[in-house]
């Protein structure tokens, strides 16, 4: 089975409400597979699309290969610790080269710190509180 690309993303109306909408990449374009719209003012949190995600995943074919992409607006642990473990899905999320990371028991940097070369490509390992 081939992957299934999902985007997420958001977008403000009416300087009031927010648009939350789940889309599957196909032939280029973004086709709408799920959204929700709330009275909303400022950035959302996980427990507020977490419903979403979970009622899309019961949409797609069982065992799926699943690739999740978002902009930074999504970018929260919460949110990581749900898609892989909890639905099996891989993400990719774009963050700003100033993001701090703090691994824990390790010393906090900046992703500009890495020095990655145009198309390098790093995998950063998860680490986990025993």
């Amino acid at each position: 089975m081939s992957e299934i690309v999902l985007i997420e993303d958001t977008s403000m109306l009416w300087n009031s409400y927010c648009l939350i909408r789940v889309s599957v990449r196909y032939r280029g374009r973004a086709v709408p597979v799920g959204w929700r719209v709330i009275e909303h003012k400022s950035s959302i949190s996980f427990s507020t699309y977490e419903q979403l995600l979970r009622r899309i995943s019961r949409l797609l074919p069982i065992n799926a290969k699943v690739r999740f992409m978002a902009d930074r607006g999504f970018a929260d642990t919460k949110l990581m610790e749900y898609l892989e473990p909890k639905l099996g899905w891989h993400y990719r999320i774009r963050v700003k080269n100033d993001l701090w990371v703090l691994p824990p028991g390790k010393t906090p940097y900046q992703l500009k710190d890495l020095h990655l070369k145009f198309g390098d490509a790093m995998q950063l390992l998860r680490c986990k509180n025993n």
